[in-house]
């Protein structure tokens, strides 16, 4: 049975961590084979415990990404279908496209800053209108929408409808968010749709 492993050392950006060093690029090929189609590493060989030939290397951490055990090490696999591909470490960081930690397959993975990342995420849990940077004021009874850049948070204007603060949110989205400047809109209000 093939499932998850428990973490030691986690490699953000392509550094050694506590001086363990990095991967090679032909150690990963020696006991992985990616499955570009389908984005998941596969075992070549057995390598003990939960780690066989066959089985989906890696298990899932917290946050949601792939983790794959090398030598002792936790990788993140998204960096090393990076290596893989690209037979090079990421400086920065690695953005999903489509924001699914899971979905590691090379077309949705592109390198970025960490600022640039942050322009592609999906709006908070506790968010109730379904729009990153839109939220109704109940003590103006009216709808609010700021956007966050460089660390810092704008605010753009209260509205009294969603819609318009909706589009005052998309308007400073394609100004600022030059890297990902589409959102994904999911509100009962506005239905589902790219903007």
């Amino acid at each position: 049975m093939c499932s998850s492993v428990m973490s030691l050392h986690v490699l953000a950006n392509g550094l050694s961590v506590l001086g363990v060093r990095m991967i090679s690029k032909v150690r990963v090929d020696q006991l992985l084979s990616f499955d570009e189609k389908n984005g998941v590493f596969v075992w070549k060989l057995n390598r003990g415990g939960k780690a066989q030939k066959g089985c989906v290397a890696g298990g899932v951490d917290s946050k949601g990404y792939r983790q794959i055990r090398i030598d002792g090490t936790l990788y993140l696999a998204h960096r090393l279908v990076w290596l893989i591909k690209y037979g090079e470490w990421p400086e920065h960081d690695i953005d999903h496209i489509d924001r699914d930690p899971l979905n590691i397959r090379p077309e949705n993975l592109r390198k970025c800053t960490d600022h640039e990342n942050q322009q592609n995420v999906a709006p908070r849990k506790d968010n109730k209108s379904g729009v990153a940077g839109v939220y109704f004021c109940e003590k103006s009874k009216k709808w609010k929408a700021h956007i966050t850049f460089k660390g810092r948070t704008f605010h753009l204007g209260t509205f009294s409808t969603f819609e318009d603060a909706v589009e005052a949110r998309l308007k400073a989205k394609h100004e600022f968010h030059t890297f990902s400047p589409k959102q994904i809109l999911s509100s009962k209000q506005w239905g589902e749709r790219n903007a």
